[in-house]
């Protein structure tokens, strides 16, 4: 959950490729080797993470192109958005605890 929420962080203040350039190769070997994590699974959590954060204030820079594209306030586009970044989270959530319904299918 400390990644999750490092991630998310990550994710609200750094572009997402830029965010996986850096933070993966460090992350990943130490989720592969110290918890035994799949690095698919690792992945998932990754990507969700950083676009979660994408989405999201105070520097979530998707946030700021959609108002830019949409002519709305930031605010008004967020407060559209809260069921869903929500739905997101608790999605995250469960497939951090349940790995099983990332790998399952592979």
């Amino acid at each position: 959950m400390i990644v999750n929420l490092s991630l998310f962080v990550i994710g609200m203040v750094i572009d997402g490729i830029a965010a996986l350039i850096l933070v993966v190769p460090i992350l990943l070997p130490i989720a592969q080797m110290h918890y035994d994590i799949d690095p698919f699974q690792f992945g998932v959590i990754v990507c969700l993470n950083l676009v979660l954060g994408l989405l999201t204030p105070p520097v979530g820079a998707g946030l700021y192109i959609a108002s830019a594209m949409s002519g709305t306030p930031p605010m008004q586009i967020v407060r559209a958005l809260y069921p869903f970044l929500i739905a997101v989270a608790l999605i995250l959530v469960l497939l951090s605890w349940a790995p099983i319904l990332t790998t399952a299918l592979i």
